[in-house]
């Protein structure tokens, strides 16, 4: 694991995924020290090695999802696409955020 040993002056990290059965990958994020944050449990159930390496926060104060999800090369699309489904349903059925902050995916299929 590489990621809880990161460290950033004034940031924490909120949110990570490690791979623990393949070499590279994952998703990461810092939030400002400053900033109170939550972590999204519901979302665990999504997270998946190769298919949705997924790190996702709340900052309250500011109703603002912000969430990362590494989607490999080597996944199948059709998968990684579900599990998408099933996050953005999720946050739409709690009707609680404002705001959406999202970020990488690679989604060409070979």
């Amino acid at each position: 694991m590489i990621f809880p040993n990161i460290m950033v002056n004034n940031y924490t990290i909120a949110d990570h995924f490690c791979r623990t059965k393949h070499k590279n990958g994952g998703s990461l994020i810092l939030v400002k020290d400053s900033l109170h944050y939550k972590e999204i449990e519901y979302l665990g159930k999504y997270k998946e090695e190769i298919t949705s390496e997924i790190s996702a926060v709340e900052i309250p104060q500011e109703k603002l999802l912000v969430f990362s999800v590494y989607r490999s090369k080597k996944a199948h699309l059709e998968q990684f696409l579900d599990k998408i489904d099933g996050i953005l349903e999720n946050i739409l059925l709690l009707d609680k955020y404002t705001e959406w902050i999202n970020g990488y995916y690679v989604v060409i299929s070979t």
